[in-house]
């Protein structure tokens, strides 16, 4: 079996027009098998944003390096999660931390924390335990259609994660500063 990324495009109307994305790797026979893994991480994704985050699309690609093959799905939904207060500034996350069979773990950063979310510089102990929660949910979901979650060297993934206590702050974009020649 061959491994698939799974990449969840999101937006927000802080940032109207630019999307960001979690990926997600799975192993699979063929790409169009993969794309069947679209809905538990979307199922996956609604749990964890709230109303204001519209989950756009989902582009299923192949980890080959120089592959250029992937389809994309779209969904334009929006996130099911519950709410209190004003949305914090989107580089406030929380951030999962998944172990793997070898290694170090996976980790994703979900942005949207609401101020009844977090104090402190601290997640809610509610917020940690659904985000939790939802990943268990998404194992089950990815086992039941015949998948598993691994990371990109091909190491299985646990079925349950640990959010950070703390509020991570993760950049908008993976811009890097070039380095001036002179």
């Amino acid at each position: 079996m061959a491994l698939f990324k799974i990449q969840m495009f999101k937006e927000h109307p802080f940032m109207p027009g630019r999307a960001f994305s979690n990926s997600y790797i799975i192993a699979a026979d063929t790409i169009a098998a993969a794309a069947a893994a679209v809905t538990p991480a979307l199922t996956y994704e609604k749990k964890i944003f709230d109303g204001n985050f519209t989950i756009t699309y989902a582009r299923v690609s192949s980890l080959v390096e120089d592959d250029d093959v992937f389809t994309t799905v779209t969904l334009n939904e929006p996130g099911i999660r519950a709410t209190s207060g004003e949305t914090t500034p989107l580089f406030n996350t929380v951030r999962l931390d998944v172990n793997s069979t070898a290694g170090r773990p996976s980790r994703w950063h979900y942005r949207g924390l609401h101020e009844g979310e977090m104090a402190n510089n601290q997640v809610d102990p509610g917020m940690r335990a659904l985000v939790e929660a939802a990943w268990g949910d998404f194992v089950v979901d990815l086992t039941a259609a015949g998948f598993a979650p691994h990371q990109p060297d091909g190491e299985l993934l646990a079925d349950f994660g640990t959010c950070a206590i703390e509020v991570k702050m993760r950049k908008l974009h993976r811009r890097r500063k070039k380095k001036v020649v002179i």
